[in-house]
């Protein structure tokens, strides 16, 4: 008989938000299941979605959503009082082997570090920043240090295992106490995520996807695009986020309308598809982990041009399948690199295609979620 090994993970929030996080959860576990049926998944979650859904039977998933305050134009949450009362009684009828956290810095991380103390269970700790808090007001970034150096360095002193999902979140991690660590790449499924030769790919057509929050750098892309005068272009921004309003603004100061399309929030069929007929796929983020947006339109044989942050050039060889760009302070440098290698892969469709080609290729070698899933089983039985 195969004994059933339990294990919740707490991360900030799940579908039908989307995020990094929520792609990295959905998409090892998913897999792990298909792997591996003993172990079974239980997301301990907020209802940052208000579907006062409490607990919920999805797919292979069983999930509890805690009642919520969500802070910070939607970047942060906390447990609301009824979410308190509801964790408590959660953690006194719930039992799990083991406890996996997702960053160190959301409250979900110390919920389940709780958990594992109270039940004396192993924690799994998952850290998908490569860095402190490097953006918002002085008083946000003190805050978000302050809670890194106590609360959030208690997940990584006290977790069985840590898991960075690219090196550079593996060296943060150990700059913060972590002992035992490991790298479990982000991922993606190369079934789903190939291009389709059939559809034809636009030279000129650029695409943004991703959180429209003002630390992703949308605002350097439109400001590199600005300065693009003697070769046609179009831009499709993907998502949402607390920042489209002052986007759109600068867009119309910018007189950029008729060249920029705000796609919304899109399910990945449709962010498969949009990525099919892109020719350059740029991510100007100020700090990643490993940014699933790079990984997908790698996979699905985009051009990249991406800022030089966390664990992107472990995807990037720059000049060689993609472009980096350092990450300057000031931000004029950051558009003027942007400006430069735009205007070079617009003005060469075979360098778009080789870039392309090339990423695709070690994408699929490198970051299959049946490799990191196999990791992680070993992981979890060694522990269980």
């Amino acid at each position: 008989m195969v004994n059933t090994i339990k294990l919740g993970v707490f991360i900030p929030c799940f579908w039908p938000e989307r995020n990094g996080i929520v792609n990295y959860v959905d998409g090892l576990y998913s897999h792990i299941n298909k792997i591996d049926d003993s172990i079974k998944t239980t997301i301990v979650t907020f209802d940052t979605a208000n579907t006062k859904q409490y607990f919920k039977e999805e797919n292979e998933f069983n999930v509890y959503r805690l009642p919520c305050i969500v802070l910070l134009g939607g970047t942060y949450v906390i447990p609301s009082i009824s979410g308190i009362i509801k964790f408590i009684k959660l953690i006194r009828s719930e039992n799990f082997d083991l406890i996996n956290t997702h960053t160190r810095f959301f409250i979900s991380s110390l919920l389940g570090l709780i958990w594992a103390k109270t039940k004396k269970v192993p924690l799994i700790h998952t850290e998908h920043g490569s860095s402190f808090v490097k953006q918002g007001s002085f008083i946000t970034r003190v805050i978000a240090r302050i809670y890194d150096e106590t609360l959030g360095r208690l997940v990584f002193t006290n977790s069985s295992q840590t898991i960075g999902v690219s090196s550079s979140c593996v060296s943060f991690a150990k700059l913060m106490g972590a002992e035992n660590t490991a790298i479990l790449y982000n991922s993606l499924d190369h079934n789903f995520w190939k291009p389709d030769p059939k559809i034809l790919r636009i030279c000129n057509k650029i695409a943004f996807c991703g959180r429209i929050i003002k630390a992703k750098g949308l605002q350097d892309l439109i400001y590199a695009l600005d300065k693009i005068k003697q070769v046609e272009w179009e831009l499709v921004i993907i998502g949402a986020g607390n920042y489209a309003t002052e986007i759109k603004v600068l867009i119309t100061q910018l007189k950029l309308q008729e060249h920029i399309v705000f796609a919304g929030d899109l399910d990945r069929n449709k962010i498969k598809e949009t990525l099919n007929t892109v020719g350059i796929f740029v991510n100007p983020s100020y700090t990643e982990g490993l940014p699933t947006s790079v990984l997908e339109a790698g996979a699905m044989g985009c051009a990249i041009i991406a800022t030089n942050v966390g664990g992107t050039n472990e995807i990037i060889n720059d000049g060689e399948n993609g472009y980096l760009v350092p990450l300057q302070k000031d931000s004029n440098l950051q558009v003027a690199h942007i400006t430069k290698h735009l205007t070079d892969l617009l003005n060469n469709p075979e360098k778009q295609l080789q870039f392309g080609n090339s990423i695709a290729k070690f994408t699929s070698q490198k970051f299959d979620w049946e490799i990191t899933a196999q990791q992680f089983i070993k992981t979890v039985k060694s522990l269980s």
